[in-house]
């Protein structure tokens, strides 16, 4: 006569044994749920699961999922290629909520609320952080490759630094930076022209010599400055040296209003001459011999000096040798 056995069982959804109910290698059945339990050791452990196909999504076709459904462990997405650039054209919306990406064509779209701010952590620790207005990033920025910017300029700590809006590279253009730019001990150099003024007219130097209120002074020879051209003195000059060491003769002219007290030398090495010129009664000899000053345009010619003075009426007095 046939024999029945049946194990311990449950028809309570979810109920599972435990080890008081079950001995080692003694068997349970929930015929709710479906599955077959074993007690191995001081575990309770499912070997047999009943698979319902209709509770699962198929992810090998186009599947529409609706209502709430488990997904289990052991999930894997393959890899797939779009088909074309508008196959990814579905939002793919962030729990609760109706922002968070979408791609068309080539782009990708991250969807946010104008009020919204998403950070993105990595670890534990804050990272970058992205909204309608800008992405802003928390610590250094750190590229491998060159950076370019379509705006107007870079800021630090809220001031204005760099602007490149124009044709001109432009530091601290606004003078946000109070105190100015400073290069510490380093070197600052130009192989081109370094001006002063729109377009050095205030001063100029270059490759080619240096310029002051548009009056070439020729290149610098430490400590003077050889004449190549004719110079117009004004207060820039205070306290220049210039010489002659060519065949050609200068002339240095006396401009009105200099400040009291400016002072300049000339010296004539080569066969050219150095004439001061200016208006009447604004340039005096003083021969140190006890006559007074003479007034009127002088020269001084190969070896000769002078040294010219200011006085509080803007004449100039003139001592030295070799002046005529």
């Amino acid at each position: 006569m046939p024999v029945t056995i049946k194990p311990r069982s449950s028809n309570t959804a979810a109920a599972v044994p435990t080890t008081a109910q079950l001995v080692d290698g003694e068997v349970a059945v929930n015929s709710a749920d479906r599955i077959v339990y074993l007690r191995v050791g001081t575990s309770i452990v499912p070997v047999a699961n009943y698979f319902d196909a209709s509770a699962y999504v198929n992810v090998a076709s186009s599947q529409t999922v609706t209502g709430g459904k488990t997904f289990l462990a052991g999930i894997a997405f393959g890899s797939q290629a779009a088909a074309s650039a508008t196959t990814l054209s579905k939002h793919i919306a962030l729990f609760a909520s109706t922002y968070g990406f979408s791609v068309t064509g080539g782009r990708l779209n991250y969807v946010v609320p104008s009020a919204a701010t998403h950070v993105f952590v990595v670890n534990g620790v804050d990272i970058a952080s992205v909204s309608s207005t800008g992405f802003s990033v928390t610590g250094d920025l750190v590229a491998t490759g060159d950076i370019y910017a379509s705006g107007t300029a870079f800021y630090g700590d809220g001031k204005e630094a760099i602007r490149f809006s124009d044709s001109w590279l432009r530091l601290n253009n606004v003078n946000d930076f109070a105190s100015g730019t400073y290069f510490g001990t380093g070197i600052v150099r130009t192989d081109g022209s370094y001006q002063i003024g729109a377009g050095g007219g205030v001063f100029k130097a270059d490759s080619t010599g240096i310029s002051s209120n548009g009056d070439y002074l020729g290149p610098r020879e430490s400590p003077f400055w050889t004449l190549t051209g004719n110079v117009t003195i004004t207060a820039a000059h205070a306290n220049w040296s210039f010489y002659n060491n060519s065949t050609t003769s200068y002339t240095l002219t006396n401009s009105t209003n200099l400040p009291p007290g400016t002072m300049f030398q000339a010296f004539c090495f080569g066969t050219g001459t150095i004439t001061l010129a200016g208006a009447a009664n604004r340039i005096f000899w003083w021969k140190g011999d006890g006559t007074q000053p003479t007034a009127g345009n002088r020269v001084i010619g190969r070896g000769g000096w002078f040294t010219i003075i200011v006085n509080p009426s803007g004449q100039w007095f003139v001592t030295g040798i070799g002046i005529s």
